[in-house]
């Protein structure tokens, strides 16, 4: 993942989790940086994006939005 930085990530990540998509609670930062640099990688057509729609594209993709049950 030579585009954008694990803090980078990690950033977004913290701030769109439970609003812009959901992760498992045993997520660990490293997977979640793991599945944004193979989203890259699978995605060259995508690498003129900003670098925030690259990996907010590539979390809701991996893990969408739940609904929290009542």
């Amino acid at each position: 993942m030579q585009l954008i930085t694990w803090g980078y990530v990690s950033g977004i990540a913290d701030i769109g989790n439970g609003t812009v998509f959901s992760f498992p609670e045993e997520a660990t930062q490293g997977q979640v940086c793991a599945v944004v640099g193979k989203w890259i990688d699978d995605h060259p057509e995508r690498w003129t994006d900003t670098p925030g729609l690259i990996v907010a594209t590539a979390l809701q993709s991996a893990f969408p939005l739940q609904k929290k049950r009542k």
